[in-house]
């Protein structure tokens, strides 16, 4: 006879729990399923014959799952924390959770089809954690926009923790948009970035836009220059039909007006 665990997560499920433990067995390592269990005698949820509980181990964890019914529901409040190596075993788990009918969250965590949740968390991000101070803050604050952790992400964020800005060079994303007068341009600056972005870009074409004519666009990148960009990357603003003119006019007209090194 196995000797009981001394300590068994017990896990409620309304009442599927050999479904649950099957797919924990088959998706992680180190895992099983044990003995199933039918109810002697009818019960709240179910009866008699039905399976009542199920031993089964999750990444070495003995846990048993409980046909419950329909009473209680799982939440945050209780989770498995999965450490991962790297990106393709954060990936494998996360696709097989998330993919079996499970449910995105945030930073690290989803939810599966029965409501239990996971943190699928790289061993990068527990250590950048751990160290604290300048490099806590920049992993846990790349990992705060993220759902599935972003391995490659965490270790820049984590890698920059310290190091000064000194030696890099400031660029700037610029839209920019070319024509006869300020007003024309503003006008199909804000219409085509409105349309793209699904927001109304009005309030920002005088603070960044690059707009007007040849001169005025040459005016505004000296602007972002004074201020310490030392490159600017402009992306045509204009209507389809207009865009070849439009980078023969940012090339030939504005780009030798604008201020050098």
């Amino acid at each position: 006879m196995v000797k009981p665990a001394k300590n068994t997560i017990c896990l409620w499920y309304d009442r599927d729990a050999e479904d649950a433990a099957r797919f924990y067995a088959k998706t992680f390592p180190d895992s099983s399923v044990g003995a199933v269990h039918t109810a002697p005698g009818d019960f709240p949820s179910g009866k008699k014959g039905q399976v009542l509980t199920v031993d089964f181990v999750v990444l070495g964890i003995p846990c048993v799952g409980l046909n419950g019914g329909p009473a209680f529901k799982h939440t945050e409040a209780f989770s498995f924390q999965v450490s991962t190596k790297d990106q393709a075993e954060t990936d494998r788990y996360w696709n097989a959770i998330v993919g079996n009918g499970g449910k995105e969250s945030a930073c690290g965590w989803c939810k599966d089809k029965w409501g239990v949740n996971w943190q699928i968390t790289p061993r990068v991000l527990t250590e950048a954690m751990a160290a604290g101070g300048a490099e806590a803050k920049r992993a846990f604050d790349a990992m705060m926009d993220m759902r599935k952790i972003d391995v490659a992400k965490i270790e820049a964020a984590a890698a920059m923790a310290g190091r000064s800005l000194e030696g890099f060079t400031r660029a700037h994303l610029t839209f920019i948009t070319v024509g006869k007068d300020y007003e024309s341009a503003e006008r199909v600056w804000v219409e085509r970035l409105s349309k793209r972005y699904a927001q109304d870009f009005g309030p920002l074409a005088r603070k960044y836009g690059v707009v007007g004519t040849p001169e005025q666009c040459a005016e505004q990148i000296g602007r972002f220059a004074q201020a310490g960009c030392g490159y600017f990357v402009m992306n045509a603003i204009c209507d389809p039909e207009d865009e070849r003119a439009q980078i023969e006019a940012i090339a030939s007209e504005v780009i030798p007006l604008a201020p050098k090194g």
